[in-house]
């Protein structure tokens, strides 16, 4: 596989762990039916929500597909800034 999926959003304390500016590098898991039934801007709210759930907000995203699950499941690698909620 070659990439760990992440399961729970990342917490603040995991964000500022990551590196002094708040980027953040995660591979997420989605469903096909997901991406298919959502507009652009529904489809990047879930990429934010599975990565930093309420934490802040996620900007300068980039997303790719870096492999697959079972049941039409993707795994994504999702990546942005963090504008931490405390910080808004």
């Amino acid at each position: 596989m070659g990439h760990q999926v992440r399961t729970e959003p990342l917490t603040i304390a995991e964000i500022k762990a990551k590196s002094a500016d708040n980027f953040v590098n995660e591979v997420i898991q989605i469903s096909l039916g997901e991406i298919i039934e959502s507009s652009l801007e529904g489809f990047l709210d879930i990429l934010e929500d599975r990565v930093i759930g309420d934490a802040g907000a996620l900007t300068d995203l980039e997303y790719d597909i870096v492999g697959n699950g079972m049941y039409n499941d993707l795994h994504m690698r999702v990546t942005g800034f963090v504008t931490l909620t405390e910080d808004m």
